[in-house]
């Protein structure tokens, strides 16, 4: 059976509500696509301001693909950026990155629905 937007919905919220109720961070990660014909381009950083993509990153290249991982705790914990899109590879080792800048303790992860997450090379990396 398939879950319903409105189920997946109020699982993820009852989730986030134990969570921090329990007091633990959260990361959340996801991947964007920077376009070459952009002038300046925008990511994360800390509150209230940007991260710039250099354009001179982009030159040589139709697109640049980030991504990154986010908590309210901490802010701005990693971020890569690679050529086109973000592969399996590069997402395990974004992944092991994180974890390694996370430090000891759990690490609870949010993930949109992207194909990446699914794979076999991820789950065996996460």
């Amino acid at each position: 059976m398939v879950e319903s937007d409105e189920e997946t919905l109020r699982k993820l919220q009852e989730n986030v509500k134990e969570l921090t109720d329990a007091d633990e961070d959260i990361v959340f990660v996801d991947e964007c696509l920077f376009n070459a014909k952009h002038n300046m381009t925008m990511a994360w950083d800390v509150p209230y301001s940007n991260m710039m993509v250099p354009a001179d990153t982009v030159i040589g290249c139709k697109s640049v693909a980030c991504v990154a991982g986010i908590s309210a705790k901490r802010g701005l914990i990693c971020f890569e950026l690679r050529d086109k899109s973000i592969k399996q590879g590069d997402f395990c080792e974004f992944l092991i990155n994180l974890r390694a800048r996370w430090g000891d303790g759990p690490l609870n992860i949010i993930l949109d629905n992207c194909r990446v997450h699914h794979s076999k090379a991820v789950a065996a990396c996460a």
